[in-house]
């Protein structure tokens, strides 16, 4: 303020009397301080401001951590879950069906020890009793339990399909060990070490699976 403006405040509230009272100087200490006092109005607006931008803020925050988890949950949902299977190969699928309809031999007589195994693993994994009956062998001295008696093994003493898999995914990349001219077993590695699994081969010259081919 210039100082003639501030003559002209004070004159306004001094007396007209030569004298500078106490009154005098109590009126011109009263302007100077509405003068200084700051604009409230003035001051408010950033002060809301902030205010909104600190809850926006928040907000904001709360939200992404609650859309964290959401997010999660249902991308474990999509997940895939992988099954395990016990494959064949082209031929030995081909050999398998064939099989299936006539439980003829015939169609296993270009198929290797191991490939056999495999039709045998297959036909208990899919319930297929009468084909795991007719690929053991036939050999008399080696039948241990007729066709009728292997039809009456209950459904829990034969293994589920993931009891089986666990076991016999291996069977496919074993080694074939013969021990005499109609004996022999496959090497694999099995769950908990390594397996046997024995083979005996018919009077027709076709591998079967022995009777109780892992002991």
């Amino acid at each position: 303020m210039r100082s003639e403006e501030l003559k002209e405040q004070i004159d306004k509230y001094i007396s007209i009397e030569s004298v500078f009272t106490e009154k005098d100087r109590a009126q011109v200490y009263q302007k100077i301080q509405r003068n200084n006092k700051p604009n409230k109005k003035i001051r408010l607006l950033p002060a809301f401001t902030i205010l909104l931008l600190i809850s926006f803020g928040a907000i904001s925050f709360s939200l992404m951590n609650h859309e964290s988890p959401r997010v999660t949950m249902e991308e474990k949902k999509k997940t895939p879950v992988i099954k395990e299977e016990f494959t064949l190969s082209n031929e030995e699928n081909n050999a398998y069906q064939l099989f299936l309809k006539d439980l003829n031999e015939v169609h296993l007589k270009d198929l290797s020890p191991i490939s056999i195994a495999k039709l045998y693993v297959k036909a208990e994994i899919d319930q297929q009793y009468d084909a795991v009956y007719a690929l053991y062998t036939d050999r008399k001295e080696h039948i241990q339990w007729t066709k009728e008696e292997d039809r009456a093994i209950p459904e829990e003493d034969r293994g589920t399909k993931e009891t089986l898999i666990k076991k016999f995914k291996n069977i496919g990349t074993g080694t074939f060990i013969q021990t005499s001219d109609d004996q022999g077993y496959i090497s694999f590695q099995g769950p908990d070490g390594e397996l046997g699994f024995q083979m005996i081969k018919d009077d027709d010259g076709i591998w079967n699976v022995a009777f109780q081919p892992i002991q």
